[in-house]
């Protein structure tokens, strides 16, 4: 008897033993400071650090986690406890109670991460409230943003970034690479609003994260996620006096850890304008159809398995008003005819081992042109695969993210200079990086950044980053400065639609090395209330 008592009580002890649940509370990758976590049924509580960071002892196998932050939405979370937990937590800001909102006209909807790298985060309304019906056309509402026109006949377009050259400029989707070689030419109006949450601006080289081509500045689309329960549909029509029509459809729901958005664009523009009276068309005319898919599952642990396709077919064209589809390619009536195909993928997926969560994102995008500038036939297709995969882990004062990437890019066109050989037509492009940040004091943030990628034909490339951040617990004052990098592979007959169309001769007289550029900068942010 005396035996089973002694045995009986081990198991209970062991039962009941204390298990340590530490982790981290985080909004848009920044830590959420002074939030309430607690266990349900309980006494047990903690409060985060600066950092986000909280720890607490439970003695128990299961438990009902919930955190709480004015101004955004409780969160709760079933635990089963079998040995110490680490658990990072992203916040929902809380909308419901936003009734009125006041807007000037001299401001912009904009807010800053707290980082030290100064990303800028505006909101959809930006675009809604210049009509844009693409985020080319909204961009134009944003300080040191430009799009820009390149062809008065066929309209191609791309977004400059303090003054530099739209293949400069990275665009992102849900911070994956969608936008690179010939697509930025024709790919960027099929962007539609409708299917933006946010976007997040960078306006200095960020290699260190996104990888190539951000020479210039970083714009990532925050695509919208469903969140009602009930069926939302919602319907857009723009025209003008041009009749250039657009139409915007979407429905989401969400059904328990599942929810999806559908999204269709179609643009019908066919009028044609000569108002200088040179037989020429005014403004290219176009159709185009868009379609957008994102499904969304949340899981217990938090992480989240996320799908995104969207799929664009564009039919443009310009030139004498007289011109038909007949003279396609024919040297009697002038006109430019191009025909776009795109079909993006994006999918986001977590995985565990042990107590760190590895972030894992794959996106592929196919785009083709069908174009005759004139009696001029360009035939192009492009393939690019981009993996990128990541870990954080933290200590009470850093965080420490180590990622691994690799991109391959295939184009061909029908050119001269790919019938005989390829040289440049195929990428491989491995890559490791590296970011760090260490949390000096409650005013003081420092990030150190590394790169390395090995190109096939490049080699060795290398985009290191410095930066900090140095504000007062009030944030009325904020003081940026930093060094960063960035690079991107010579993409020589994609970057200019009319680039062989003219009476050029191409010549490389020497092998083409990576662009790269460095920035410095220094941001003095003061606020102050009367």
């Amino acid at each position: 008897m005396k035996i089973k008592v002694f045995l009986f009580g081990i198991l209970w002890a062991w039962e009941v033993q204390a298990q340590n649940i530490k982790g981290r509370i985080m909004y848009l990758n920044a830590p959420v400071s002074k939030a309430i976590v607690q266990i349900q049924g309980s006494k047990k509580q903690a409060i985060t650090d600066s950092t986000g960071y909280f720890e607490m002892m439970f003695s128990g196998t299961y438990c009902q986690l919930s955190v709480h932050y004015p101004g955004f939405l409780p969160y709760t979370q079933k635990l089963v406890l079998s040995k110490d937990s680490f658990l990072t937590i992203e916040l929902k800001p809380d909308t419901s109670y936003l009734y009125e909102v006041w807007v000037e006209d001299t401001k912009l909807l904009a807010t800053k991460k707290p980082d030290p790298f100064n990303t800028e985060v505006y909101d959809a309304c930006i675009l809604h409230s210049a009509s844009a019906v693409s985020l080319f056309e909204g961009v134009q509402n944003i300080n040191g943003l430009r799009p820009q026109l390149n062809c008065n006949i066929c309209n191609t377009g791309d977004i400059h970034i303090n003054g530099m050259e739209g293949p400069y400029t990275n665009v992102l989707i849900d911070g994956m690479p969608v936008i690179g070689g010939i697509a930025s030419v024709y790919g960027l109006t099929g962007i539609a609003s409708d299917i933006i949450e946010r976007m997040e601006i960078n306006r200095y080289p960020g290699s260190v994260v996104y990888g190539s081509d951000n020479i210039g500045g970083t714009i990532n689309i925050i695509t919208k996620t469903p969140t009602s329960s009930k069926f939302k549909t919602d319907v857009q029509f723009y025209t003008s006096s041009y009749f250039d029509n657009n139409l915007d459809i979407s429905f989401q729901k969400k059904i328990r850890n599942y929810g999806f958005i559908n999204s269709f664009n179609l643009m019908y523009f066919d009028k044609r304008t000569d108002s200088n009276q040179d037989n020429f068309t005014d403004v290219t005319l176009q159709k185009r159809f868009s379609g957008f898919h994102k499904s969304r599952w949340t899981f217990k642990d938090s992480s989240i398995v996320q799908c995104i396709v969207r799929g664009l077919i564009e039919d443009r064209w310009g030139g004498q008003l007289n011109w038909n589809k007949h003279f396609r390619g024919s040297d009697s009536i002038y006109g430019e005819s191009i025909i776009t195909k795109r079909l993006e993928s994006i999918t986001h997926y977590s995985l565990y081992l042990g107590k760190h969560k590895i972030e894992n994102a794959l996106s592929y995008n196919y785009h083709y042109q069908d174009s005759y500038y004139g009696t001029l036939f360009f035939e192009a297709a492009q393939h690019n695969l981009y993996y990128q995969t990541y870990t954080d882990w933290y200590s009470k004062k850093s965080r420490y993210t180590l990622g691994l990437t690799f991109k391959y890019l295939y184009y061909k066109d029908n050119t001269e200079v790919f019938k005989n050989t390829t040289p440049y037509s195929e990428w491989l492009v491995p890559g490791i990086f590296s970011e760090n940040t260490f949390t000096l004091s409650e005013k003081l943030k420092l990030l150190l950044s590394f790169r390395y990628d090995y190109h096939n034909i490049h080699k060795h490339i290398w985009t290191p980053r410095i930066a900090g951040i140095f504000s007062n617990p009030s944030k009325t004052f904020t003081w940026r400065n930093g060094v960063t990098t960035g690079f991107r592979p010579v993409q020589l007959f994609t970057e200019d639609h009319a680039a062989l169309t003219g009476a050029r001769k191409v010549i490389l007289q020497e092998k083409l090395k990576p662009e790269k550029s460095m920035a410095i900068y220094f941001i003095l942010l003061c606020k102050r209330m009367f």
